[in-house]
């Protein structure tokens, strides 16, 4: 499927209109919902798919949407310029794969890491370049929502719908996320011009989103 949303707008603000579906968007949308959930494959993106049955997540209200489908998204969102350069600066949107990884690396001895040097200091690159990181985080079974990680303001930013909650596994991505910038600085000089301080473990976790905005767990922040 040839997917073109976000709007493209070459301009800083991002707005409403950029989400709203046109003609072309709803016909693909009925097509979606009138097939058959099954293996046919009704996105592919760089070698990624998503097929029907993946996007069955998005007509249920009791069902948690699916990384695939989620991620999908992102790599979209990625190729619209507007959507990368907020009022906070440049953002980089990282994917739940990777931010699943670095929750799995918070909680595992860093002596058990089974990654190339190469690959953490990459990532850790492509962080440092940019004033803000977008983690989608995953509270299991249950409930998305944002955190984003400003190099700025020196803070962990939560947007969540459900308003505030316990953000164990935020802490805990946020340790994987410390420990892959330390294994990376000890192997080169990291460009720090717009991370002045790279101790995002002690950083504090602000709540943007106080009171509830949703009373069911399965939509995303």
């Amino acid at each position: 499927s040839r997917h073109n949303k976000p709007k493209k707008a070459h301009k800083r603000q991002v707005v409403p209109q950029d989400y709203i579906c046109d003609a072309e968007n709803i016909q693909i949308v009925e097509y979606i919902i009138g097939s058959k959930p099954g293996k046919k494959i009704m996105v592919e993106i760089k070698g990624e798919w998503v097929y029907r049955s993946h996007m069955e997540c998005l007509f249920h209200d009791d069902r948690q949407v699916l990384d695939d489908v989620l991620n999908s998204y992102i790599h979209c969102m990625r190729g619209e310029e507007h959507l990368l350069q907020r009022d906070g600066g440049k953002v980089f949107l990282e994917n739940s794969y990777i931010s699943n990884l670095l929750h799995k690396d918070g909680k595992m001895k860093e002596d058990e890491f089974q990654y190339t040097q190469d690959t953490i200091r990459t990532r850790v690159d492509n962080y440092l370049d940019h004033d803000m990181v977008f983690f989608p985080i995953n509270i299991a079974r249950f409930h998305w929502y944002l955190a984003v990680v400003n190099a700025h303001e020196r803070e962990i930013q939560v947007l969540d719908s459900f308003g505030k909650m316990d953000r164990a596994e935020l802490k805990t991505t946020i340790i994987g996320l410390h420990r892959h910038i330390k294994i990376a600085a000890q192997h080169k000089q990291l460009n720090q011009q717009k991370w002045r301080c790279l101790d995002v473990i002690n950083w504090p976790v602000r709540e943007k989103i106080h009171s509830p905005m949703q009373t069911g767990g399965y939509s995303s922040s």
